[in-house]
């Protein structure tokens, strides 16, 4: 199937992780990804109930294998044409000892606009290389800091302005950004129209790739990683299993444009109006 620049610009108008202008994209670039996420390592120095990406559930935390992670992203960007924005997660992505050679994967891939490293700040790794490549300027560094917790960002921030590396830090306060409950993994029941509402409500607007695999988010992902889910085929793209250059660019804009929801839906509050506010990065106990 085609999808001219007409078509993409309308498709992600109203997204707000990003905003999508046509200088971002080229004539002819018919696979176009919004956001993605790809998750690096599931360790992670804080320990934060409600974590929506499920961190602290993880008895035996680890790194993915980078030569995974660059495989299965060659197999991604071998079918789409465009990528607005590519997010790098854990976990803490600080914590992740080959993040400059991802990094330079990124900032050398003419087909990403721009990276973002979400990060708790409180950890500054000593690598001279990274920050180095951080500089870019497809990069930008966006610090999570939580009230709750004392955090000290001081020396991961002086680094960033040593290296004119483009940073933002973000409050979470129950005065600014709240966290919500998304309740338990079972299945809800719900209605093809009801998952549509709330899939059209939920505010999470990127793809996520983790170990090889193609998930619609974070949290789905890593609840089938942890057993807290059944793996289903009709919401995972293994990217790294062998088939045709045009059998995945079908399943990839299909994932990308033919969804009004997922099935993993179904196990999840998120965008149904009835989670429930938790407090900010209240830290579990040993």
């Amino acid at each position: 199937m085609k999808h001219n620049k007409e078509f993409i610009l309308e498709y992600f108008k109203d997204w707000t992780s990003f905003k999508i202008d046509e200088s971002m994209i080229n004539d002819g670039e018919e696979t176009v990804v919004g956001c993605i996420d790809i998750c690096v390592s599931t360790k992670c120095n804080l320990r934060c109930k409600g974590c929506g990406s499920l961190m602290p559930l993880y008895n035996a935390p680890k790194d993915v294998p980078i030569d995974l992670i660059l495989a299965s992203l060659d197999k991604f960007f071998s079918v789409v044409d465009r990528v607005i924005r590519v997010n790098v997660v854990g976990g803490e992505p600080f914590l992740y000892k080959d993040l400059d050679v991802l990094i330079d994967y990124l900032n050398n891939n003419h087909k990403v606009n721009s990276v973002v490293l979400p990060s708790n700040g409180t950890f500054a790794p000593n690598n001279d290389k990274l920050y180095k490549l951080l500089s870019h300027p497809k990069n930008r560094v966006r610090i999570s800091h939580y009230l709750s917790c004392e955090k000290k960002t001081d020396e991961i921030q002086k680094r960033f302005k040593e290296n004119n590396i483009d940073y933002s830090v973000k409050e979470f306060s129950p005065d600014s950004y709240q966290w919500y409950d998304f309740g338990g993994y079972e299945f809800r029941n719900r209605t093809p129209k009801e998952l549509e509402k709330q899939y059209d409500n939920c505010a999470v607007e990127w793809i996520s790739i983790y170990r090889g695999k193609l998930y619609p988010c974070p949290r789905t992902a890593h609840a089938i990683d942890l057993g807290l889910m059944e793996p289903n085929d009709s919401f995972i793209i293994d990217l790294m299993k062998e088939r045709s250059r045009e059998e995945l660019k079908t399943m990839i804009q299909d994932y990308i444009y033919g969804h009004k929801y997922y099935d993993c839906c179904n196990h999840c509050d998120r965008g149904t109006g009835t989670c429930t506010i938790i407090p900010i990065a209240e830290q579990m106990s040993e």
